[in-house]
């Protein structure tokens, strides 16, 4: 599995790519199957699988007050999502994308 920075250089998908967008924290029996079907949809495509995820708790930049914490470290994370055979994990900043308008998240 290739971690993508956005901050970096993009790859280039020359196909159509199958994308779930979530915390994936402690990747629990729902994310694995969204990271199943994710990849299933991305091989009826012929292309590639992708996993999109937060460095923190989209909560801790909505909510003032908020004990939050997250269960996994990013790194443990990335693992349990390289485990399922993701071809691809990007990982966000939460504030770098909150505000933006929904066709340009998605670009």
């Amino acid at each position: 599995m290739k971690v993508i920075n956005p901050r970096g250089p993009m790859p280039v998908f020359r196909k159509k790519s199958a994308v779930t967008v979530g915390v994936f924290d402690g990747v629990h029996i729902g994310h694995r199957r969204l990271i199943e079907h994710t990849i299933g949809c991305s091989g009826l495509l012929g292309g590639k699988s992708v996993v999109v995820t937060f460095s923190t708790l989209p909560e801790k930049h909505l909510q003032k007050n908020t004990d939050l914490k997250l269960i996994k470290s990013i790194h443990a994370r990335l693992k349990r999502i390289r485990m399922h055979g993701a071809d691809y994990a990007c990982l966000l900043e939460f504030n770098d994308v909150k505000n933006l308008p929904p066709e340009e998240f998605v670009t």
